[in-house]
C-alpha cells in the first residue's frame, strides 16, 4: 500500500506539469499555480522515494523545451520557469 502512494505523487507531479505546459506560457498566471504544484508535489514524491529524484531533470528538460518551442530564446526566458519548479520542488521537500 505504501507502495502506491509514493508512486501517485510522482505521477500527480507529471500530471500537473503537463497540465501547466498545457495552460500555456509556463510563465503565464494560470500556469504558474500548476507549475508551483508540480514542484510542490515533486519534492514530496523525493520525500517518499529517492526514485522520484528523476523527475528533477525531466520537469526541468520539459520546462526548457517548452519554452524554447514557444520563441523564448533569451537566458532568463529559459529559465525562470525551470527556476521555479525547483524552488518549489526545493520547498516541498524541506523537512
Amino acid at each position: 500500500m505504501c507502495l502506491m502512494k509514493q508512486g501517485l505523487l510522482s505521477l500527480a507531479a507529471v500530471i500537473a506539469l503537463g497540465a501547466a505546459l498545457r495552460r500555456g506560457a509556463p510563465d503565464a498566471p494560470d500556469a504558474f499555480g500548476w507549475l508551483i504544484g508540480a514542484g510542490i508535489l515533486a519534492g514530496l514524491a523525493a520525500l517518499a522515494k529517492s526514485s522520484a529524484l528523476v523527475l528533477g531533470p525531466f520537469a526541468c528538460a520539459a520546462l526548457l523545451l517548452s519554452a524554447w518551442r514557444r520563441g523564448r530564446r533569451s537566458m532568463a526566458g529559459l529559465l525562470r520557469p525551470a527556476l521555479a519548479w525547483s524552488v518549489a520542488a526545493a520547498l516541498g521537500s524541506w523537512h
